[in-house]
């Protein structure tokens, strides 16, 4: 097949491609596919120059004027597609979307789980100050004042008597 027809079939592809497009993303998809530096039809229009002279002026002919029908086309396309977009007007007065809400940290997700798991069990549980002071902590449990709980290394002491 001659140069000449295989740049008008890749032209009648671009073509029926560019007719059935309804998205602008898609048709600039199209313009790069055949119209860009990579392009098939670009590709076409680079052999000419390879061509015996005899056969350049009607590879020429047809390669330009391709390239300018699909460029038409690919305006008038441009264009159409601008104008539905206009045509859908947007309603202020509709409510916006909510964004999505918020999800749990997954640290108090698994302290639920273990919460859950002692409660069936039996087990209630409570909540109590983080810093408790000596007697609560030990001496009201009989806890020997020389038990390794109570060494320094174990029991962080704050003022006042109190315990972390």
């Amino acid at each position: 097949m001659e140069l000449a027809e295989r740049i008008r079939q890749v032209a009648r592809e671009a073509e029926e491609a560019l007719t059935a497009c309804d998205d602008p993303g898609e048709l600039e998809a199209l313009r790069v596919k055949y119209l860009g530096r990579k392009g098939a039809l670009t590709l076409l229009l680079r052999e000419i120059g390879k061509l015996p002279p005899e056969e350049r002026p009607e590879a020429g002919r047809a390669g330009s004027e391709a390239k300018r029908r699909l460029e038409g086309l690919l305006g008038e396309k441009r264009e159409a597609l601008a104008k539905k977009a206009k045509g859908r007007a947007l309603d202020v007065t509709l409510p916006g979307r909510r964004p999505p809400l918020g999800k749990r940290h997954p640290l108090t997700q698994v302290i639920d789980e273990i919460v859950d798991i002692f409660r069936g069990m039996g087990f209630e549980v409570v909540e109590g100050p983080e810093i408790e002071t000596e007697y609560h902590n030990f001496d009201a449990l009989n806890t020997p004042p020389d038990h390794p709980a109570r060494d320094l290394h174990d029991t962080f002491y704050v003022e006042d008597g109190r315990l972390l």
